[in-house]
């Protein structure tokens, strides 16, 4: 395994990133999976400046937002997303829901921007706390990942999920927009206290919607769904 550490951290970051996403496949797989590196010229990641104004240190940046690369398999399991990666060990990810894809509601009769899906949210945070977990081994001095989650347009949004037979007839609607979640772990425990830390990050969005239910117990029981591709 390569080492973050160092000037020339920036050069290996895109190895390491690939190495990560394997590393996370073992646990969740998506589909669309979180940091993804596309190995095409015209679409992989690349180095820019920090700053608009070209200032700053270099991160290495993908943008997915405005392509429709995955239209080759016969669904949408493209995600509008933009990331960026430092080589100090600092992420940055913005993505759409799987919720407002147009082939999971015409497949549903359902409209984007209506409904989330619980097991979505969990899964995706999930997500995120496996890549953070593996990535930080890559940094030989690093002891804490700090992490700061918001969801947005959740306004006047339902609980329902990918499954018809899923029911949340005790769940009700949000009735606000935005919710964000800070926290910061030592490395260990996202390691030891994973399902924790997951019902830490994920839990005060759910609530929004009178979901109670997303304990790290509960977590734990959901691990063996987190493989299905939605």
């Amino acid at each position: 395994m390569i080492s973050l550490n160092g000037d020339e951290a920036i050069s290996h970051l895109s190895q390491a990133l690939i190495e990560v996403n394997n590393k996370v496949l073992n646990t969740i797989r998506t589909g669309w999976s979180m940091f993804y590196s596309v190995i095409a010229p015209e679409f992989a990641p690349r180095i820019v400046p920090e700053k608009p104004d070209g200032t700053g240190k270099n991160v290495l940046e993908a943008n997915y937002m405005n392509i429709e690369m995955l239209s080759s398999y016969g669904r949408d399991l493209w995600i509008p997303e933009f990331w960026r990666i430092t080589p100090d060990g600092c992420a940055s990810l913005i993505r759409g829901y799987m919720e407002d894809r147009s082939y999971s509601n015409k497949t549903l009769g359902r409209t984007p921007g209506t409904w989330l899906s619980p097991e979505t949210v969990i899964r995706e945070t999930a997500e995120l706390v496996t890549h953070a977990k593996e990535f930080a081994k890559y940094f030989n001095t690093a002891v804490q990942v700090s992490f700061r989650c918001t969801w947005m347009g959740l306004g006047n949004r339902k609980l329902l999920d990918f499954h018809p037979s899923s029911d949340y007839f005790r769940c009700h609607e949000a009735q606000t927009d935005k919710r964000t979640t800070e926290k910061t772990y030592d490395i260990v425990e996202l390691e030891a206290k994973w399902s924790t830390v997951v019902s830490d990050l994920s839990e005060p969005v759910l609530s929004l919607f009178g979901f109670e239910y997303c304990s790290p117990e509960f977590i734990e029981n959901m691990k063996s769904q987190f493989i299905k591709i939605k």
